[in-house]
């Protein structure tokens, strides 16, 4: 894989053998397999064009990418696939939206080697600064990052990046986080705390709680298990000072097959819930005794209601 400047993948190069690859065994571009003839590629999805006159290469070309195809002895061996330019740069601003916060070397360069050593560069009116190790004229390596708004960041760098293992700390929201960053951007495993006593402790993808994870309120209410996009979702187990509620959770509620215990009781409900709320026949054991209770929009119906 090759990416640009503005890290937008631009390129692509499949092999069926090589010293430095294996062979690529996944779905080939056209349908096309390894040791195939132009000829026929060509029956099936229309005529190639020659690249550059050379009689090993041939090529299609649409809106999203151009595809090569290197032909050795007649035989397929190679594939590579470039990105549209034009593409790219329609879409740029979609790359970027994925981007945490990137330091440039736009700033002002105030000690050091801020191309392949150790420096420090500031920006504005000294509004943030980065103190470490630089490579390709970035920060990349170990450094730390501070700004005038408080925000504090010391850990692993690339390209310009929070990218690797680093501990941030916002000041506007009040937390701290140490773990795993990619392109600026919470991902991989971590653990947030916040100053009022909340704190998560699992995956992440691109700054969303997303994986499997702990995410507490306080000693005795808290939830472990599947989370997506900030929220409780997938199995789980809530766990709170009435009890818990276990099973499937959908956008932060209770939604699908679900255990409720009670700790004042000791009884355990056993059904559906939907959006949060127990929907239709329930399982109660209380005592050791089964029995069937009945629920509409959360509420228990008497016998006489049930029809």
């Amino acid at each position: 894989l090759e990416f640009n400047a503005n890290l937008s993948l631009s390129q692509v190069n499949l092999y069926d053998s090589g010293y430095t690859f294996g062979m690529y065994n996944g779905d080939l571009p056209y349908g096309s397999n390894w040791g195939q003839d132009s000829v026929s590629i060509q029956d099936e999805h229309g005529v190639m064009q020659a690249f550059n006159n050379n009689p090993f290469i041939k090529y299609y070309s649409d809106a999203l990418k151009v595809t090569r195809f290197y032909f050795s002895n007649g035989s397929l061996e190679h594939i590579k696939l470039t990105a549209n330019p034009d593409y790219i740069l329609r879409n740029a601003a979609i790359t970027i939206q994925s981007w945490g916060l990137r330091l440039l070397p736009d700033g002002q360069a105030v000690e050091g080697n801020v191309i392949d050593g150790e420096g420090s560069m500031v920006w504005g009116e000294r509004a943030a600064r980065y103190d470490g190790e630089w490579s390709y004229g970035l920060p990349h390596g170990i450094g730390t990052y501070i700004d005038s708004f408080g925000n504090k960041y010391a850990g692993e760098f690339k390209l310009g990046f929070f990218w690797g293992a680093g501990s941030y700390y916002s000041a506007f929201y009040q937390y701290e986080y140490d773990g795993e960053f990619i392109l600026g951007k919470r991902h991989g495993k971590g653990e947030m705390r916040y100053k009022n006593g909340i704190k998560y402790n699992g995956e992440w993808a691109r700054d969303q709680m997303h994986g499997i994870g702990q995410y507490s309120m306080g000693p005795q209410y808290y939830y472990q298990g599947e989370m997506k996009n900030n929220n409780f979702h997938g199995k789980g187990v809530l766990t709170t000072p009435d009890g818990y509620i276990k099973g499937r959770f959908k956008n932060g509620k209770p939604h699908g097959l679900c255990d409720q215990y009670s700790n004042q009781s000791g009884q355990t409900l056993s059904g559906y819930w939907v959006d949060g709320k127990k929907e239709g026949e329930f399982n109660l054991n209380a005592f050791g005794f089964d029995r069937k209770v009945h629920f509409k929009n959360d509420i228990e119906l008497f016998p006489e209601e049930q029809n």
